[in-house]
């Protein structure tokens, strides 16, 4: 494989006003190239403009469709930014913030809908979570549409991959830190448990739900009450009201 081929690999797109403009203000990660489709004249694409020629990153000024075919994603509001792979961060280091700021750490057991994904790390970001924990398989990687359904969250919310979430799990509680596990047949209302912060909120997907180990492992396993004719909520949804009731917000 080529030297500019292997860059390519270790590329990706990130779009959408509020990703990009996340990327440029955050640092996070190393920018390329910025792609911005003739005649966006609001104020949040010239702000963005600026900014990046101040950085000194190559601007090109295209169409919505070589946009669109460029980065594989629509809605792109018209406007695409060339970046570096996302970097994960260990588990130490989401830890250690936990434990510093007293603040939840999510696990995800097998989330696959990338906009789910995305939805849940700009919850998690917004209501202060120190980091969030995902799987290597049979999980929605990092992708230019979680970073565009996390509008901006991704560049700020500390993220690690594992092999093995149980094993992760394990490392976490070994530091003190409280696991709950979010069921819909739990017993416990999440409105009536008093667990002490930090702690860790595990949640699977809508179709699984989480794994009989993980459930296992966990400290307590609370359900959301559910009044009204659906079954369900959205796994997003569900971690943004658990996170809102357990962290005391």
């Amino acid at each position: 494989m080529s030297r500019a081929r292997r860059g390519e690999r270790r590329r990706d797109w990130v779009v959408g006003v509020n990703s990009v403009l996340a990327v440029l203000e955050s640092g996070s990660r190393k920018a390329y190239k910025l792609l911005i489709s003739r005649g966006e004249k609001d104020r949040n694409t010239e702000n963005i403009i600026k900014v990046a020629e101040g950085m000194g990153i190559q601007v090109d000024y295209t169409d919505r469709r070589y946009i669109e075919e460029q980065t594989g994603t629509y809605p792109h509001q018209g406007i695409a930014l060339l970046v570096e792979r996302f970097r994960f961060t260990d588990i130490e280091t989401i830890v250690e913030i936990s434990k510093r700021d007293k603040s939840p750490i999510v696990v995800l057991d097998g989330v696959e809908d990338p906009r789910n994904l995305g939805a849940i790390i700009r919850t998690s970001e917004a209501i202060g979570a120190s980091g969030l924990i995902i799987r290597k398989a049979r999980q929605s990687p990092i992708t230019t549409v979680v970073a565009k359904s996390a509008e901006g969250a991704l560049e700020y919310l500390p993220i690690s991959q594992v092999p093995n979430l149980a094993g992760a799990l394990r490392k976490m509680k070994d530091e003190g830190i409280w696991a709950v596990c979010l069921e819909e047949d739990a017993s416990d209302d999440i409105r009536d448990v008093d667990i002490p912060s930090p702690f860790i909120l595990i949640a699977g997907s809508e179709g699984r739900g989480v794994s009989r180990l993980l459930y296992e492992l966990s400290d307590f396993s609370v359900r959301i009450p559910i009044t009204g004719r659906t079954p369900s909520l959205n796994v997003n949804v569900a971690v943004g009201i658990a996170l809102f009731y357990l962290s005391k917000v």
